[in-house]
């Protein structure tokens, strides 16, 4: 599943989530920075709304160490509350890559969505099916495997979430927490566990060999 392929510059300034800047650029909405500043997770009232919601709950506790994304949760929640629960979930991811410091974009696949380091556990947490690309820059491997990523999500894959990691941004935390010490380098994964992994540049068979195996397990 595309993250982004849903959702557009036009939802997200017609939700009053992004607005446009004197330098034309898009940044978070005034209401929407204000929110995160605001949002205390610490509240008695704030932290039993979310156990009386069965997903919201789940959420907490997949997010128990990730503080900072439940807040950005409830931030984007708290704005478009005729959304669905996951829908949510895919704006915060979306909406996150607005808020500084920014993101890197240069080397991510286009069906990819951008994800900081210290949400990269929650992310595969929240999807029961995902694949991580680890990718830095002047890194040739990397441009080949990009357009390889290019060529194999022309058309999305519903049931899997697909997130890039700029690798020299949290060097430590891959390593540390995912043995992950180069790049490029492709996780694939189930239930939050890593299922299976390619290092290097690889071929277009055999990306699609791991992904199918992905898709084609049953949770």
């Amino acid at each position: 599943m595309s993250l982004e392929n849903e959702i557009t510059i036009n939802k997200l300034t017609e939700f009053d989530l992004i607005t446009s800047n004197s330098n034309q650029e898009y940044e978070l909405s005034k209401k929407l920075k204000k929110d995160l500043e605001s949002i205390d997770i610490t509240d008695k009232q704030i932290h039993s709304d979310l156990q009386d919601n069965p997903k919201e709950k789940k959420l907490y506790q997949v997010c128990k160490d990730d503080i900072d994304f439940i807040k950005k949760y409830l931030a984007v929640s708290n704005n478009i509350e005729d959304v669905s629960f996951e829908n949510q979930i895919k704006l915060t991811f979306v909406l996150d890559t607005f808020i500084k410091p920014e993101l890197e974009f240069g080397g991510v696949p286009d069906a990819f969505l951008p994800v900081r380091g210290k949400h990269l556990r929650t992310a595969i947490n929240l999807y029961p099916k995902s694949i991580i690309y680890a990718w830095r820059d002047d890194c040739n491997g990397c441009d080949l495997q990009k357009e390889v990523f290019n060529k194999i999500f022309e058309k999305e894959r519903e049931a899997i979430a697909l997130f890039a990691v700029y690798g020299k941004n949290c060097a430590s935390l891959l390593d540390d927490k995912f043995n992950v010490s180069g790049a490029p380098t492709t996780l694939f994964c189930l239930n939050g566990n890593v299922d299976s992994r390619l290092i290097g540049s690889q071929s277009e068979q055999s990306v699609r060999n791991e992904i199918n195996v992905i898709q084609n397990t049953t949770l």
